[in-house]
């Protein structure tokens, strides 16, 4: 499942019920707790443009063009 998360406090609560097969993408306040993407269960990015603010973590990006892809392909999607 895809997750587009956009704050912290949502990112924590997801920490529970995330499997390895879902896919995180952070962004707006959820980018507060980016230090935190070790601790979570499955892939995590951020949008090409976020990542510049964190160069000191090692989090994969995608484009927004590469993320409506995502969403037009996957039958299973949520936001937060």
């Amino acid at each position: 499942m895809i997750h587009l998360v956009t704050s912290t406090t949502a990112l924590h609560d997801a920490m529970d019920w995330l499997t390895p097969d879902d896919l995180v993408i952070v962004a707006g306040d959820a980018l507060n707790a980016v230090h935190e993407v070790d601790a979570i269960p499955c892939r995590v990015l951020a949008f090409a443009d976020d990542q510049v603010l964190f160069p000191h973590v090692a989090i994969d990006t995608i484009t927004p063009d590469e993320w409506i892809d995502l969403l037009e392909t996957s039958p299973c999607r949520t936001w937060s």
